[in-house]
């Protein structure tokens, strides 16, 4: 399987966890009933989301820094079972080091800059992985 086959796999997979969790949460909050006083400016004024994103960007890079290791050793494995070169390993392996360490950075920083950078970049990446693959 390719990078981009990969992504797709997990890709699919965090979307399904996060309908699932939100799918749970809408009926939490649908059981309280009259115990919860709603007004609809309560959402549109709510909790900013950038706050959000940059208090959680730990266990959300840190996950996809996680994936990349993960599909690194993996690749890595079936390259020394099939009894590739060296080389071809190492060029395999640091595509995906590379995505892992641009995560583990984007775990420690905020500048915003730098996370559409990284974020743009891998969108990027998996537009031309998907331009190679064939669905056949």
């Amino acid at each position: 399987m390719s990078v981009g086959e990969y992504l797709i796999i997990f890709s699919a997979i965090l979307i399904g966890l996060a309908v699932a969790d939100l799918s749970l949460s809408f009926h939490r909050l649908l059981r309280q009933g009259r115990s919860i006083q709603w007004h609809p400016i309560s959402p549109m004024v709510g909790a900013s989301m950038l706050e959000h994103y940059l208090d959680h960007r730990a266990q959300i890079w840190g996950l996809f820094a996680l994936y990349f290791v993960i599909v690194s050793t993996i690749t890595a494995t079936a390259d020394i079972r099939a009894g590739e070169e060296l080389a071809t390993i190492l060029t395999r392996a640091f595509e995906n080091c590379i995505g892992a360490l641009l995560c583990l950075f984007l775990v420690w920083t905020r500048s915003m800059i730098a996370h559409w950078f990284v974020v743009g970049l891998g969108i990027v990446v998996v537009l031309l992985s998907w331009s190679e693959t064939t669905l056949s």
